[in-house]
């Protein structure tokens, strides 16, 4: 008796639904993931986008091997479906498309299997797809979409397994789990409530289930000899380098960043970390502010349902969402004191979002059988028009920020150039038209972050053997970012985008060269009125549709736009240096107009202004300074400005080395 009770588990529902047919179902799951697939490709980002999603296009476009952890699986996809377009990055766009299209599936069948109510299936598929963080990040280029397809199918296995286990569900839910770290790292955090889900299987995880599983479990890892092997051709895009096994783990790990850390190492001293109970009420307001009361209510309502029929089933999914969600988010401490750091970690917010997708479809549950489908197809309709009401802020089907920018770019770099970039943009686009288009070719591009890694700069130096690197790594203390530029400096132009190294100042001058800054001999010191003619004349010249529109400020296009402002501020700045001031305050004033929110011109024309007596504009300038950069560091400074400008106060003397 007591081997009987081991090898047959009693069922925990008490009293299980009646299944819906599973042509019901398949036809409730295939006609969901179609339709949210037709709003999707409608909204669809057609080119390349900014932010990880350039680097995830030029990786499957290219092929070469994207960011930590590689994301070998999404690449080889991508790959996959840019051999069916003449454009690989509307063709990763796709891909993600795709991938967010069918987790709404998956979750419809799982939630129609669940209840036994293919309509109950209808609500979790929309609140999943049509969600409008889920539905802003399925149409560009990101790795999310698969991990929450990925997490949906694993739900689903270990929902099976809760209730009608066998070997055959359990061997697929280790094959999928390897799949799934074969993509996206934070599917571990669903692993508690799996495991919880899967217990009554324990006793199938024995002999040859046992050896199935395990070989299920490493195959699904099979993905991850792709950078490995992609490696040893040396691809332009190439993270980590992993040419053995020693650095296919580092990529794995995400070493560079910390392994546990969503931050890397070097810039985690430059953010002010959120507390970790700061980070629920962004969560919760993103998540179920404002109009998503209504599906935080069909999460309550499918939550008391479940905990009436099953709760192993609500408990695992309570689980997934905790843990994904609120645990993660309060572990990680993602800095918040910028809107577009939270843009960048609602990212995260998806994947909890699965399993209180499942508990909003379950709430249909509540109106019976007879009345299930006019209720489920009522509250899938609502569902539908709440995400809709978002569609301006999702809608990407005009988004051509990244590709603007970038050829607006390229206008002012020479030929041959040497162009020193930092940080996501516009390395990661440069490296999409340099690799995966063939254009520019004759540029050497190197990112500034990523020389602090020796694996970097071994590989830059293979790429481009013409460009003499003087040290293994740049640390910023024995090897200087003047050292390469001094190393270089007269074999080809060198322009630096954005970013000011210190080790400069002294040994050379940077002078506005459109979009960037060109590197020139300390004692050049041309006419500021020719350089503005210059970059007048490229802005003529510049597409600047996009700039018309007016971007979330948690957006990647937000911050891309504002980089517009950037090269009248500079222009303005070489005005202020000669001590013509009027037309210094010219150019900051164009700086505001080009990009209202790029925020240096506010602060300099604000100075520049009170030290003339104009008090008035000088309060608009400094006030518009802190409305546009709220946690500027130097806030406090400003704030006394502001203060004193009642009185006469003294112009701050401007520096002499460069803009700040």
């Amino acid at each position: 008796m007591a081997r009987s009770s081991r090898s047959s588990p009693a069922p925990v529902l008490a009293s299980p639904p009646p299944a819906p047919s599973v042509r019901s179902a398949l036809t409730a799951a295939l006609g969901l993931g179609l339709g949210i697939l037709l709003v999707y490709v409608r909204t669809l980002a057609p080119d390349v986008v900014a932010g990880d999603g350039a680097d995830l296009q030029t990786a499957a476009g290219l092929p070469g091997i994207a960011h930590p952890p590689g994301y070998p699986l999404f690449t080889m996809l991508g790959w996959l479906f840019s051999r069916f377009s003449d454009s690989p990055a509307w063709s990763v766009n796709l891909l993600t498309a795709v991938c967010g299209a069918m987790a709404a599936g998956v979750l419809t069948w799982l939630v129609a299997d669940l209840t036994g109510l293919w309509a109950a299936g209808l609500v979790a598929g929309a609140c999943l797809g049509l969600a409008p963080l889920c539905w802003q990040h399925a149409v560009a280029a990101e790795v999310f979409t698969l991990n929450n397809l990925l997490a949906a199918v694993l739900l689903a296995l270990g929902l099976r397994l809760s209730r009608r286990p066998d070997a055959a569900t359990l061997v697929g839910l280790a094959g999928v789990l390897g799949l799934s770290l074969s993509h996206h790292h934070t599917v571990v955090l669903i692993v508690p409530g799996l495991a919880w889900l899967a217990w009554p299987a324990r006793h199938l995880l024995r002999g040859r289930t046992l050896a199935l599983a395990v070989a299920a479990l490493g195959t699904g890892l099979l993905p991850y000899l792709y950078p490995l092997i992609r490696a040893q051709d040396n691809p332009g895009l190439n993270w980590d380098d992993p040419r053995n096994l020693g650095a296919l783990w580092h990529l794995f790990r995400r070493a560079d960043y910390g392994s546990l850390s969503l931050l890397p190492e070097s810039v985690r001293g430059l953010f002010q970390e959120a507390s970790p109970l700061d980070q629920l009420p962004v969560y919760l307001q993103t998540m179920l502010g404002g109009s998503h009361l209504v599906v935080a209510g069909l999460i309550l309502a499918g939550a008391w349902w479940l905990a009436r029929r099953d709760h192993r089933a609500l408990g695992a999914l309570l689980g997934v969402w905790f843990v994904s969600g609120p645990a993660f988010l309060m572990y990680a401490r993602y800095p918040l004191e910028d809107p577009f750091w939270v843009g960048v970690v609602q990212r995260f917010y998806l994947l909890p979002h699965v399993a209180l997708s499942i508990l909003a479809g379950c709430s249909v549950a509540w109106a019976g059988r007879r009345r299930a489908l006019p209720v489920g197809l009522a509250l899938t309709a609502l569902v539908a028009g709440l995400g809709f009401a978002h569609l301006p802020e999702v809608d990407h089907s005009q988004d051509t920020v990244a590709r603007d920018y970038v050829e607006n770019l390229l206008q002012g770099v020479p030929q041959d150039a040497l162009l020193l970039t930092s940080g996501d943009a516009p390395g990661m686009l440069l490296e999409y038209v340099r690799y995966v288009e063939g254009r520019r070719t004759d540029l050497v591009i190197l990112d500034q972050d990523k020389l602090a890694y020796p694996w970097y700069v071994d590989s830059k130096r293979r790429e481009h053997p013409s460009v003499v690197f003087p040290w293994k790594r740049l640390d910023g203390e024995t090897a200087l970012l003047a050292d390469l530029v001094a190393a270089n400096y007269g074999t080809r132009p060198i322009l630096l985008w954005d970013f000011i190294d210190p080790s400069l100042t002294g040994r050379f001058r940077l002078l506005p060269a459109g979009l960037t800054q060109r590197v020139a001999d300390p004692g050049e010191d041309p006419d500021p009125a020719r350089i503005a003619d210059q970059i007048v004349a490229l802005w003529e010249s510049y597409n600047r549709r996009t700039l018309q529109r007016s971007w979330p400020p948690r957006s990647f296009n937000h911050l891309l736009t504002s980089f517009y402002g950037f090269p009248f501020y500079s222009v303005g700045f070489e005005f202020e240096r000669r001590g013509r001031l009027d037309e210094a305050a010219g150019f900051y004033r164009r700086a505001i107009e080009a990009a209202g929110n790029y925020a240096p011109p506010y602060r300099r024309l604000g100075l520049l202004l009170a030290g003339q007596g104009h008090t008035a504009e000088a309060r608009r300038s400094l006030e518009g300074y802190l409305q546009v950069e709220p946690r500027a560091r130097d806030r406090d400074q400003v704030r006394r400005v502001l203060q004193e400008l009642g009185g006469a106060i003294s112009r701050p003397r401007p520096s002499a080395s460069r803009p700040g």
